[in-house]
């Protein structure tokens, strides 16, 4: 396999799962289209900067992207079902959005960074 294919080859997801009071959720990784779409929500497009009221629906929208019924699986949410999330547990949400931010490489510095922290 030449250099081309073996990076063409990483095109392969990558999955986690997270326990949540005795039951397993699983998280995809994102590809990088997915990531730029997502990271386009939270920016406001006149200014081209972070529009900090959009967050909380980005974060929703990260997880819509990443929420999988089980390793390899299908996606649990359609991209404009984000607003169904929001109302689970403040708690469970964090615990969801932790581990899709580490397993799509976000960077701490780099969350803080965006939520002004």
């Amino acid at each position: 396999m030449n250099l081309r294919e073996t990076l063409l080859s990483m095109a392969n997801r990558r999955y986690v799962s997270v326990d949540i009071q005795g039951t397993q959720f699983w998280l995809q990784s994102l590809s990088e289209a997915e990531r730029s779409y997502q990271e386009l929500v939270a920016i406001d497009r006149k200014s081209g900067k972070v529009d900090y009221t959009r967050l909380p629906e980005a974060k929703l929208r990260m997880l819509c992207l990443c929420l999988v019924d089980g390793e390899g699986g299908d996606r649990m949410f359609a991209d404009d079902e984000w607003g169904k999330l929001s109302a689970l547990d403040s708690s469970v949400v964090a615990k969801l959005y932790a581990a899709a931010l580490q397993l799509n490489g976000y960077e701490q510095d780099e969350v803080q960074e965006m939520v002004g922290n």
